[in-house]
């Protein structure tokens, strides 16, 4: 059975080690090609069936190279051994390695923390000085006397708080602390975390929003945290506080988020991240007060494929030896 019309999207190959040992690589990826250039300056390879996948081949797989991948595909992969993500995230593949505990899965961790954290710095400055605002005066061809604006408090007096303090978070936390901020954040394990004033656990979310300016989330998406924020939480958070979002669209109730920025329950939101990926035309996000959308630029960086494909081609020179994997994932955890 081959699948046609995705010559963008797949590209099987054949890798081959220093030993002469032999890894068959599915990759689903827009910029396959260019993964593939990458991936050959550090080791040999073959193509398999160029753009065409059948079943006799995809039986073979050893290893998928992918964001996600439709679960027609992965059923036909019977021999997978590993997957290792393109990005910093895994729960794409979350189910099926629970039904499958034998796959190994490896994420670039931490590529996406410069960027990630820089989106939530420019929506943090954004908001403080009341941009959207500016950009509606701006369009309108509108000069607003200085004396006229309403004083706000220096940033310096502000309150950053990071939900979730892995490689981004701890990054948000750091730019936070340049700008003199107050910084406060949950972590699974509560210890002393550079850049943070107070480290709160999970339990102790509500602390957080009820101290906190800016509300920034960098939590994985796994059971835990879906849907972790709704309209308990935006009923915490102070009225005058905004949220911005890294992480993922359906760590948040996106009703019960529109309720909050249509009633005033907080001041706005930068969305860089939606629950439906490209946000539809018509979604009431677009004309939802106070919002800020970003299309999910938190991950971009000019070297994405080249990283990404280098960081694969190193775990498949040490593979399966996992002490020298870099990115290796808890199943368990989800992350």
């Amino acid at each position: 059975m081959a699948e046609r019309g995705e010559g963008n999207r797949y590209r099987l190959i054949d890798v081959y080690r220093a030993d002469d040992s032999r890894l068959r690589l599915l990759i689903h990826h827009p910029k396959c090609r260019e993964h593939v250039e990458v991936i050959s300056r550090h080791l040999r390879v073959e193509d398999v069936t160029g753009d065409e996948l059948d079943d006799e081949t995809l039986s073979d797989v050893d290893v998928l190279f992918a964001f996600q991948c439709p679960v027609e595909v992965l059923a036909r992969l019977t021999s997978l051994k590993w997957i290792q993500s393109t990005g910093t995230g895994i729960d794409a593949f979350l189910g099926h390695c629970r039904k499958n505990p034998r796959i190994m899965v490896t994420a670039a961790k931490g590529f996406a923390a410069e960027t990630a954290a820089s989106i939530v710095l420019m929506a943090t400055l954004a908001f403080h000085w009341n941009l959207l605002g500016r950009l509606r005066d701006q369009q309108k061809h509108h000069w607003e006397p200085h004396t006229n604006y309403t004083l706000e408090p220096l940033i310096s007096t502000r309150t950053m708080g990071v939900v979730g303090l892995g490689q981004i978070g701890m990054t948000i936390a750091g730019h936070a602390k340049q700008l003199g901020m107050r910084v406060v954040g949950t972590k699974r394990q509560a210890t002393q975390i550079a850049n943070v004033d107070v480290v709160y656990p999970p339990e102790e979310l509500n602390r957080l929003l009820s101290e906190s300016d800016f509300v920034a989330l960098a939590v994985p998406l796994v059971a835990t945290t879906r849907l972790l924020f709704g309209a308990a939480e935006f009923n915490a958070m102070k009225r005058t506080a905004v949220l911005i979002n890294v992480a993922r669209g359906e760590v948040v109730d996106e009703t019960a988020l529109l309720s909050a920025l249509r009633e005033g329950t907080i001041a706005g939101a930068a969305l860089d991240v939606f629950s439906v990926e490209p946000l539809p035309p018509n979604s009431p996000f677009w004309s939802a007060p106070n919002t800020l959308i970003t299309p999910h630029i938190g991950g971009n960086r000019i070297d994405t494929y080249e990283a990404s494909a280098t960081l694969l081609a190193n775990n498949l020179k040490v593979y399966p030896d996992q002490r020298q994997m870099r990115g290796l994932c808890d199943i368990g955890l989800g992350y």
